[in-house]
């Protein structure tokens, strides 16, 4: 459910307030729109992260983390610290 390499950055980028496609891109400079929409699809599909249309006429879409989403905030502290550790990150 959370592998990859943006998995972390997507859900910490989250853990505020939710954020529309264009805000998450830029606070993931390195990620492409491409690799962002596949990784918000799979976070979706795997229940970490929401994705609420609201239905207007000029599109508007937000991504905001699901009650599982926020419980998986609690691993991204002790993940980054280790990478800080092995100088990783």
């Amino acid at each position: 459910m959370l592998g990859g390499t943006w998995a972390f950055l997507i859900l910490h980028a989250l853990h505020a307030s939710p954020m529309r496609f264009g805000a998450l891109n830029k606070a993931i400079p390195d990620i492409s729109d491409k690799m962002l929409a596949q990784e918000l699809k799979r976070l979706a599909d795997n229940g970490l992260v929401e994705r609420r249309n609201y239905g207007e006429v000029a599109p508007k879409v937000d991504y905001r983390l699901t009650d599982i989403g926020k419980e998986a905030q609690a691993l991204i502290g002790p993940v980054r610290d280790f990478g800080l550790i092995m100088h990783i990150f």
